[in-house]
């Protein structure tokens, strides 16, 4: 068995992102319609997520750094309403407990526990999920995050430092992904073999195919194994 590790992404391949990250919003504008008004008057959620997108588009720089991408969006905000900053940190952490109330696709923690008998596990992601938070802290042996490893995918350099957190060689890892680009052309190019999560059944336009390609969760242990 070469394979000693299978290594995932987490939005849009373990969840739905765009309900997770809708629902965070939601909730970070609920607790400023509470707790700072002079914000929320002077903009509707809509509004509000529209300024966010502005401010990551204008702060590439912070792009591998969500956290301190968001926390900066809010300090401008701070300082457009002429607020103090003392609330932000608060404002987050409300944001981030609720990025990290997620709902599983299916067959996905029937898989990981089937894989963790033979497998290590852990994850490389560009977002700001917890692991622990999301509940799967003890399935997990490692994780790493584009904040912390100051890159984001597709650069291999993210992909090299979690095969030095696991003490594994790049064969030995395999990486599953939703992601083309970020995920499957960055895995290879660090030389993880791949597996890409295709749920839309979506033609593959890359230059390297991946190593396999799983429509649903339930083929993942069967996939693995066949590595």
């Amino acid at each position: 068995m070469s394979i000693r590790c299978v290594c995932f992404d987490l939005d849009d391949t373990l969840w739905d992102c765009k309900l997770v990250i809708t629902h965070a919003e939601q909730q970070l504008y609920y607790w400023l319609e509470g707790h700072q008004p002079a914000i929320s008057q002077c903009y509707t959620s809509e509004a509000l997520l529209a300024s966010r997108v502005l401010y990551t588009r204008q702060h590439p720089e912070l792009r591998h750094d969500l956290g301190e991408l968001r926390k900066q969006w809010l300090r401008s905000l701070a300082a457009e309403a002429g607020l103090d900053t003392d609330w932000i940190d608060l404002a987050f952490q409300h944001f981030l407990k609720a990025r990290n109330e997620v709902e599983f696709f299916p067959d996905v923690l029937a898989q990981l526990h089937l894989l963790k008998r033979d497998y290590m596990l852990g994850s490389i992601t560009n977002g700001n999920a917890d692991i622990k938070s999301v509940g799967l802290g003890e399935l997990f042996d490692f994780s790493h995050n584009s904040a912390t490893a100051g890159v984001s995918k597709p650069e291999p350099a993210i992909f090299e430092q979690a095969l030095e957190m696991a003490g594994l060689e790049p064969h030995q890892m395999v990486y599953v992904g939703d992601d083309q680009t970020l995920d499957i052309m960055g895995a290879n190019r660090a030389g993880l073999r791949t597996i890409w999560y295709n749920p839309s059944r979506k033609e593959f336009v890359g230059k390297v195919n991946p190593d396999a390609t799983m429509v649903s969760f339930a083929e993942l242990v069967k996939l693995v194994r066949s590595l």
